[in-house]
């Protein structure tokens, strides 16, 4: 099952879902709730009905970013920038740092926000709302991520570095 519903309301037909059928195995669109307790909510009635579950990041699925991953398993100092406008660094910026997460292989990730601005903006989608400015991650071992959101459009560029390589995709 794919749940795809907006995320203020996924809770709520999640817990319908699996009150009524068996799931074995479930997909949910990012960004998965609207409040943190609904994360402990949601865990629970997974857990209960034993259904395995996964977020939707498409990116690491893609044959590019496997054999980049493959490629790149013994670069150092590997950076990933994206930027661009209006491209919802608060919801698709999820990919990019699962992306980042994928080709480098590491679970601990310090994320740092003091840099996006203090304001929430309308988003494309009807009643969603998004953030602007640069949020920034990096690693123990070197490995870091930029990603930064204008408030007016702006072609999304993605370029991803190490000491042993540089693309820049388009």
């Amino acid at each position: 099952v794919v749940i795809a519903t907006r995320a203020d309301v996924r809770l709520s037909v999640l817990e319908a879902l699996l009150k009524h059928s068996k799931v074995h195995h479930l997909i949910l669109e990012k960004v998965l709730f609207q409040k943190l307790d609904e994360y402990e909510k949601a865990k629970s009635v997974l857990d209960k009905s034993s259904t395995r579950c996964w977020v939707h990041h498409t990116r690491r699925a893609y044959p590019f970013y496997a054999d980049l991953q493959h490629r790149m398993k013994e670069d150092d100092n590997i950076r990933l920038e994206v930027s661009g406008g209006n491209w919802g660094i608060g919801c698709n910026g999820l990919h990019f740092l699962d992306l980042f997460q994928y080709l480098i292989g590491e679970q601990n990730i310090e994320l740092h926000i003091g840099e996006l601005e203090p304001r929430i903006v309308s988003s494309k989608r009807d009643g969603v709302k998004e953030v602007v400015g640069t949020v920034k991650a990096q690693t123990e071992s070197g490995h870091s991520l930029s990603m930064t959101s204008y408030d007016y459009d702006f072609p999304l560029e993605v370029r991803i570095s190490s000491r042993q390589r540089s693309l820049l995709l388009d």
